[in-house]
């Protein structure tokens, strides 16, 4: 048996030892990124097919006054 034979067990339980912390971090960083691109993605899709930006507004309604946030395409000026 080599001496190359003979590390590689250490070196794998080194690796799996850190492993698991580095899966979490890479699990995270793509779980904030993915659906943030995703919204973009979508705002420069409607952007590109109609020139206007989708932004929400505070609307209110009815007596009671009851607020809701509603969608508008607005002019990227006013975005």
């Amino acid at each position: 048996m080599s001496n190359r034979d003979r590390s590689l067990p250490a070196f794998s339980i080194v690796y799996n030892i850190f492993a698991v912390p580095y899966n979490f971090l890479f699990g995270f960083v793509v779980g904030l990124v993915a659906p943030l691109a995703a919204i973009a993605a979508m705002v420069a899709g409607v952007r590109l097919l109609t020139g206007r930006v989708p932004f929400p507004f505070l609307t209110q309604k009815g007596e009671e006054q009851e607020r809701y946030l509603s969608l508008s395409l607005v002019p990227m000026e006013e975005a």
